[in-house]
């Protein structure tokens, strides 16, 4: 009987190292982390992913473009019939451009998080808004699609529609909308993580960029479910963690989610193969198997429970410390503000 689930995409951080110190960065990237995985090792296991029917692995950090073998890696995904993405922060592109061309990435995404002087503020850097807008320009010259990735917080919600006119400019083939939650330095910035009711006012800008059709407006796992407004283009199905998702750190840690905290780790790839931890039935086990009873606090009692299983885990666990308790729902946040 074949395994009932599958690493169809994989988000693997390369490395911890990074050249910003973002504000919101969820893992307080800068330093590598220890003991990070060897080169021969991280090959081996884009090998075992590809025997495990795995589709898209998302290269991240820290900052990709600062491992010395990303392409190396690249070249590998590629050779093993799995599509390989990258999500950068754009500092590095203009300087590896002959590399990446020469690679088989054909779309990025890059972190764009505000106006210049807000996105300067969370990037901690003058120079960052600059770099990000050229980089993306210089790609999309020469053939690469590229897209924006924003975690939207109160800093630069108001700067959205400012943020779309420049991103029509370049122009960006798709802007993926999150929001910021309280993890890893934004711990130290919560009060600037969004009300729940503020969801109301991300969504009502998306549905009307996506109606506009001008560019690609798609929502990250995190922002909401079964909304009355068209942001999502597929009904929801639960947290993907450990099911059809996977999260690879950068000295071998396997967990559901890249963005999952250490309380989920699971065990090592220097350790075991992909496939043995993978198809451990003790691994995944908060989201593998799902029990409507689990949910607590926003999540109790909903009539949505079955179908949408408490939503991003992620989220839940950063905002309640429950994983099962997610008051940022849209549903739910609609229901309570009926009259917007």
């Amino acid at each position: 009987m074949a395994f009932p689930f599958k690493p169809k995409i994989v988000g693997w951080e390369l490395t911890r190292r990074c050249n910003y110190r973002c504000l919101h960065c969820g893992t307080s990237c800068g330093p590598p982390r220890d003991d990070e995985m060897s080169l021969e090792r991280a090959l081996k296991m884009i090998e075992e992913l590809a025997d495990l029917g795995c589709e898209i692995i998302n290269l991240s950090g820290g900052e990709p473009l600062m491992h010395p073998h990303w392409d190396k890696f690249a070249c590998k995904i590629k050779e093993q019939g799995i599509t390989p993405y990258m999500i950068t922060n754009g500092y590095y592109i203009e300087e590896q451009l002959d590399r990446i061309l020469a690679s088989p990435l054909r779309r990025i995404g890059i972190s764009v998080d505000g106006d210049e002087k807000i996105h300067n503020h969370i990037r901690q850097n003058p120079q960052a808004y600059e770099r990000v807008i050229t980089s993306a320009k210089l790609l999309k010259k020469h053939g690469v699609s590229v897209g924006a990735i924003s975690h939207v917080s109160k800093d630069n919600l108001p700067f959205l529609e400012h943020m779309y006119e420049e991103f029509l400019t370049i122009p960006m083939d798709f802007w993926q909308i999150q929001i910021t939650f309280a993890s890893g330095r934004m711990k130290d910035h919560s009060d600037r993580v969004l009300d729940p009711e503020q969801l109301i006012e991300v969504a009502k800008f998306m549905e009307a960029k996506r109606k506009e059709n001008k560019m690609m407006v798609c929502v990250g796992d995190n922002l909401g479910y079964y909304s009355k407004y068209s942001i999502v283009d597929a009904d929801w199905k639960g947290c993907h963690a450990g099911r059809w998702v996977c999260g690879v750190e950068a000295d071998g840690t396997v967990k559901g989610c890249l963005s999952l905290p250490p309380e989920f780790h699971e065990t090592n790839l220097k350790q075991y193969s992909f496939k043995e931890i993978w198809e451990n039935p003790e691994h995944f086990k908060y989201n593998r198997y799902f029990n409507p009873e689990d949910m607590a606090g926003s999540c109790s009692n909903c009539e949505k429970t079955e179908s949408c299983r408490g939503g991003c885990r992620v989220t839940a666990f950063n905002t309640t410390g429950n994983i099962y308790d997610n008051p940022y729902c849209l549903f739910r946040v609609e229901k309570a503000f009926s009259q917007v």
